[in-house]
């Protein structure tokens, strides 16, 4: 159980670190209509239960992956823009 949650933490972390990537986020969630329109941010997740955040999580699953899946994309081809322009 805690290998899942520190997953779940770590995805959330991960899109709420930098402020672009979580008003991008957010925007993902308004725009596909989601029950929920933001992940609990680390900070609110410690006074729910463990239950409460897997859920809210699961929720969002296809929207996390769509939204980590796009942001790899980005990042390799800024990786491969990057590369061409340096040679």
């Amino acid at each position: 159980m805690k290998h899942v949650f520190d997953t779940v933490t770590k995805s959330a972390n991960s899109i709420t670190a930098a402020p672009l990537h979580y008003r991008l986020f957010k925007q993902l969630l308004l725009d596909a209509e989601t029950e929920y329109s933001n992940l609990i941010p680390h900070m609110e997740a410690r006074w729910f239960s463990v239950t409460e955040v897997l859920q809210h999580f699961t929720n969002l699953t296809d929207e996390v992956k769509t939204f980590l899946k796009s942001k790899t994309e980005v990042v390799a081809f800024l990786a491969n823009v990057t590369k061409k322009l340096i040679v």
